[in-house]
């Protein structure tokens, strides 16, 4: 898998993001080296990366809690349209960032394509499309390595005290009956094969832990880790697009070819902004 250690330099990734406080834009701190890792690597990077983080933790800011007792609601459908129809990709109802939609297209000589158009629909607008945005894949960066993430791994310690994360894994069947990649909406969650995720110097994790610190990341950050999930390479002759989807309507796009992987993103239009999310409290 090609990973790049943290740059967002098209000008598509400079409107979609904003630096952590404390953070240079970056994402990297002068002179730190790996300070985070997933469940497959070592853990903690050496003593060196752990007082890295500890000279560190006072420069970053901790974000006020999420809050669990809101449900969150798309109000509207979000669709992939082109020259001939439109394609559903999220549809209205609950909400979550550890969701992603799933398609196979062509790849090679001639068959790529550098734009990709979405639309909104709400639920009165009887078939009318309106304008969400537009990928622009000539402009997409190489997926982030998470590893290297240092901002990353510096307010996880300062928050949580988390040193190391499980990979992410798909829920349900990875797959078609024909054996190509499943298309359609995938739902993700942490990896925990037999009970809370435990690893010494840190706190124990249950999935519910996990999903609320993935949920919090940045979205290259959170992608990046959902990525982790997808790990086979396409066919010969085939690339995989996913489609994921910020709390702030922001939407991220992985191209998926052979060993590589580049995430182009999107700001939505303002109308569609201006919706936003619905928030209610939830049922007791």
């Amino acid at each position: 898998m090609s990973h790049d250690s943290g740059r967002f330099g098209s000008r598509a990734f400079a409107r979609a993001l904003l630096p952590a406080a404390g953070v240079p834009a970056s994402g990297r701190h002068p002179r730190a080296g790996a300070a985070g890792a997933l469940d497959d690597e070592a853990d903690g990077g050496g003593r060196a990366a752990t007082a890295v983080i500890e000279r560190r933790e006072a420069s970053v800011s901790v974000a006020p809690p999420a809050r669990a007792s809101r449900r969150r609601l798309l109000p509207f459908e979000v669709l992939l349209t082109s020259a001939t129809g439109a394609r559903p990709l999220f549809e209205p109802g609950p909400f979550d960032e550890l969701r992603c939609a799933q398609r196979v297209v062509p790849a090679g000589r001639g068959a790529r394509h550098d734009v990709e158009y979405l639309a909104w629909r709400g639920p009165t607008d009887q078939g009318r499309h309106r304008a969400f945005g537009c990928f622009r894949l000539d402009e997409a960066e190489p997926l982030v390595d998470l590893r290297r993430q240092q901002a990353f791994w510096l307010r996880l310690r300062a928050e949580r005290g988390i040193r190391t994360l499980p990979q992410a894994r798909v829920r349900g069947p990875r797959t078609a009956p024909c054996g190509a990649p499943r298309e359609g909406v995938l739902q993700l969650e942490p990896a925990l094969a037999s009970g809370p995720y435990s690893r010494s110097g840190q706190p124990t994790l249950d999935a519910r832990d996990v999903a609320e610190v993935v949920r919090r990341a940045r979205g290259p950050e959170r992608v990046a880790w959902l990525e982790e999930a997808f790990r086979a390479e396409p066919a010969a002759g085939t690339a995989v697009h996913r489609y994921y989807l910020d709390a702030d309507l922001t939407a991220w796009l992985v191209r998926h070819e052979g060993s590589s992987k580049v995430l182009a993103a999107l700001r939505p239009s303002a109308e569609a902004r201006d919706r936003g999310l619905l928030f209610y409290p939830r049922r007791a």
